[in-house]
């Protein structure tokens, strides 16, 4: 009923605006302007004209000012009266005048746009914090097309709902609260897509919440990037500018400046950003930049929302992505109205105040600072509040004084800070019953759909009309029928969708799936059936059941195991993990190779160096956050380990100086009888401590993010003789520091230090040693930092004490990233140091240099033991 009442009073309230303005907005050519902005400054309210030039605005009766604006034409004012009904206004956007009689001549000689750059990044801080907080209402609409699917693929993909040149569209009405330093709440209101996956939700990207005031960073999976703003410290190295010449808006005069990069490549701008004459504030900006497999065009419109308070009323983003034989285009345009905004009390706006008062003794008024009350002086300003004002009253500011000042306006924002960890407040769904009211949607939409795109919701409701119920589509994500396709590649399904109470999926193997088969000299071939079910609900509660059946065609062995994960608090991150079954497995551990590299090695480089043992398990741990930042992780594991011989010997290519060997691991220092049947019961507790740290909430679930601080973490293993047969006894106390810097623009530096003693070790098996990642062949199917590239498989462990440290830096620009043609590409430097010491291997340091990206590594690696025995090896890294 509350629902019910929510939409009704959605309607109404959108029925009382059933009268406003609706046209087609054109240059003087007769071509349509797509994403113009259209914006009314009483109310802080706009919309945002479609491709083809098409706009509806939706307003009160009364009489209303309007602006049309548009990058490169000039700023149009209307006033119109708004009666009962809609009404035509077709209108023709003249080009800008640009006037370079306006330039400033300066006696350096260097192009005038540095004159405004310098001032306009010094005033960046001041602008990226002037605002603390702020109310809006964003529309958003993605739409796009895959314009290129691999034809092997393109059966699987129509299965998936995914079809070659078809236009898919997405559009949310969404509530927008956001607080300094970076808090957002995003509230959904509505959503509507046209397919019938309701979890393609188009909420606010992450993109929109990145500021042209701040450097860009983005993260995808494994590849993180980093992109220069043109107003930000470091624009200087990274951009020349050029001043194109001014216009006047808002009876302001803007610097149109030309940003283009010094060295052409991705994670930088091209393009036009304009800056307001003398309050040094963006006014809009048209960049492009590429990423990762992807190139991107941006625009985006600020309106004055306030006096000398300029938001964001209008973006567009254009992305065109390929890789792999795929490729598609997608559009993103939102429109934000009805600001509510909260000037940041903490700073001193009396600057703005001051050139206010100059702007009108030049002028006999401004509208749109009507009224304005400027903000009282502080009485007692700072040692570096003044110094701000000192440098800022200079008519022409050197490069050594703008870093100066921006350095002290930095400080100064910074200082108004709130000291609070969460980075954001969790996302809400809500309403999602409106979803497919057309009706509805034509009196709230502020940018109309083109004819492609109500093409593509057709598409939605002729698919709804061959038998998917509404109930079905907002209960079952996807089709509920099994085919016989299924039975062969698998099939993977959910239940609920993002506004559901519980959101529930469950996998099943397919026969015909090659992931499920691999290859040992234990097994032979091995062939695997895994399962898995997951739940979670919106209280931050999770479940998940993870179960597989194995079965060794050489061995006839048959082997299932199964989990059960369950969260009950995700703010807390607090649950118990309970495991059990019967397994094959690697001697290493967790610090073992994957199934896959281990049958490439084996069946073409002869080369079976993973050793196995049957292992009889059973285990239950406990998680829980203390505190923020402080984690302990405690679990109980018993397990009855067996030998077992290996019964294959066959590879694909037979080598003439190699040969398979026994499963047995060729361990230095080992005693037979350390490979014998034997039991074990172990009990273990960690505790890791990461300072400052970050996290981010969503679903009443927290996520962990960043700290500028190392985490550190102390860990207690033990070996209980005697109970329950266990035959174990030992204790080990180890500890570790672990941290990833961010030292560059796209230069991050990892690390990670660890060591341990074990307090005894009367009774100890092969299973029980403490090893490293290591592995010496010329192929990698993994990129791992701590990973040694030129020792054999079971060379570095211990059984007494032992010292491990990994460092990694991965940079843009370090020596072969300065050619000119790899200086353009995607790929990153990889330098790596590496160094091991134990009672079995004394001394061992290793250091890589290498080329990565997201699909291949290519490094060369050397190696020395004690300053002697040294080892090179060239790798090739592939990343599946």
């Amino acid at each position: 009923m509350k629902k019910v009442l929510t939409i009704l009073l959605m309607c109404l309230n959108a029925l009382s605006y059933a009268q406003g303005i609706k046209g087609k907005i054109t240059n003087t050519s007769g071509e349509p302007i797509p994403y113009a902005n259209i914006f009314v400054p009483q109310t802080s309210t706009g919309a945002t004209t479609n491709a083809d030039g098409d706009y509806e605005l939706r307003l009160p009766q009364g009489s209303w000012e309007i602006v049309f604006r548009y990058m490169g034409y000039q700023t149009v004012h209307k006033t119109v009266d708004i009666g009962s009904d809609m009404q035509e206004l077709d209108l023709t956007l003249q080009e800008q005048a640009i006037l370079i009689k306006e330039v400033k001549v300066l006696a350096s000689g260097e192009d005038p746009a540095y004159y405004v750059m310098r001032h306009a990044i010094t005033m960046a801080p001041y602008y990226s914090k002037q605002v603390s907080s702020y109310d809006c209402r964003m529309y958003l609409k993605g739409s796009g097309h895959m314009y290129k699917i691999p034809r092997i693929m393109r059966g699987r993909m129509k299965k998936e709902g995914v079809e070659l040149n078809r236009t898919y569209v997405s559009e949310s009405i969404n509530k927008v609260h956001f607080e300094l330093p970076d808090k957002v709440r995003q509230e959904v209101e509505a959503v509507r897509t046209s397919v019938l996956d309701e979890s393609f939700s188009n909420v606010t990207m992450p993109i929109l919440n990145l500021s042209l005031y701040n450097n860009w960073d983005m993260s995808m999976d494994d590849y993180k990037t980093s992109i220069v703003s043109p107003v930000s410290r470091d624009a200087f190295k990274t951009y020349t500018f050029e001043l194109i010449g001014t216009f006047y808006d808002h009876d302001r005069m803007i610097n149109q400046i030309r940003v283009t990069p010094k060295v052409k490549g991705k994670n930088k701008f091209s393009g036009v950003i304009n800056i307001v004459e003398d309050y040094w504030n963006i006014h809009s900006a048209d960049l492009s930049f590429n990423i990762q497999f992807a190139k991107m065009k941006m625009k985006q419109i600020y309106s004055q929302i306030e006096p000398n308070v300029w938001m964001p009323t209008s973006y567009v983003f254009k992305i065109d992505g390929s890789a792999m034989g795929f490729g598609g285009i997608a559009d993103y345009v939102a429109s934000v109205s009805n600001y509510k905004v909260t000037l940041n009390q903490d700073l001193d706006h009396s600057l703005l105040a001051k050139l206010d008062a100059e702007h009108l003794s030049k002028q006999a008024a401004l509208d749109s600072i009507t009224g304005y009350t400027a903000p009282k002086p502080q009485t007692a300003p700072s040692k570096n509040q003044r110094k701000i004002k000192e440098l800022q009253s200079k008519s022409e500011l050197s490069n050594r004084e703008m870093y100066q000042l921006q350095r002290r306006m930095k400080k100064e924002t910074e200082l108004s800070m709130p000291k609070e960890l969460e980075r954001k407040d969790p996302y809400v769904l809500i309403n999602k019953d409106a979803n497919d009211d057309s009706a509805y949607w034509n009196t709230v939409r502020p940018v109309p759909l083109t004819t492609e795109e109500m093409k593509g919701f057709e598409g939605k409701e002729e698919s709804v009309s061959k038998g998917v119920s509404k109930v079905n589509r907002d209960s079952i994500m996807g089709n509920d029928k099994y085919k016989f396709g299924d039975v062969l590649f698998g099939k993977y399904e959910w239940f609920g969708n993002d506004s559901s109470k519980t959101r529930d999926n469950y996998s099943i193997p397919g026969l015909i799936s090659l992931e499920r088969i691999s290859y040992n000299t234990v097994d032979g071939v091995k062939y695997g059936l895994p399962f898995s079910f997951s739940s979670r609900d919106t209280m931050g509660g999770r479940f998940r059941i993870d179960a597989s059946v194995d079965y060794g065609f050489s061995s006839e062995n048959l082997y299932s195991k199964a989990s059960a994960n369950y969260t009950w608090n995700g703010i807390k991150r607090q649950g118990i993990y309970i495991s059990g079954g019967r397994s094959l497995s690697d001697f290493k551990g967790s610090k073992g190779i994957s199934s896959l590299e281990n049958s490439v090695y084996t069946l073409l480089f002869e080369n079976n160096s993973q050793k196995f043992y049957d292992n009889r398990f059973v285990g239950v741990s406990f998680y829980t956050d203390l505190t923020n930042g402080l984690q302990l992780n405690t679990a109980l594991n018993y397990a009855d380990r067996r030998k077992i011989n290996n019964h294959n010997h066959w590879t694909i290519i037979n080598w003439d100086k190699r040969e398979l060997s026994s499963n047995m691991p060729a361990i230095p220092g080992t005693e037979s009888w350390q490979f014998d049947d034997n039991k074990s019961f172990k009990i273990s507790a960690e505790l890791s401590y990461t300072p400052e740290q970050y996290y981010s909430i969503h679903r009443k679930q927290k996520y962990i993010e960043d700290s500028k601080y190392p985490t550190f973490a102390l860990r207690y293993d033990k070996g209980i003789s005697g109970f329950i047969g266990s035959d174990t006894d030992y204790d080990l106390l180890q500890a570790s520091i672990k941290q990833k810097l961010s030292i560059g623009l796209n230069d991050v530096l990892s690390y990670k230090v660890l060591g341990g003693y074990f307090l005894n070790n009367r009774t100890m098996f092969a299973q029980d040693f403490r090893y490293v990642k290591s592995n010496d062949e010329y192929l990698s199917l993994i990129s791992d930092m701590e990973q040694f590239n030129t020792t054999g498989y079971y060379q570095l462990h211990s059984q007494e004490h032992f010292v491990e440290a990994h460092v990694q830096l991965l940079t843009d620009k370090f020596i072969l990233k300065r050619l000119p043609i790899l200086n353009r590409s995607l790929i990153q430097e990889n330098i790596r140091l590496h160094y091991y010491h134990s009672e079995a291997v004394d001394n061992y340091f290793e250091v890589g240099y290498g080329l990565s990206n997201m699909l291949l590594d290519v490094s060369i690696n050397y190696g020395v033991n004690n300053w002697d025995n040294s080892r090179w090896r060239f790798r090739l890294g592939f990343r599946f």
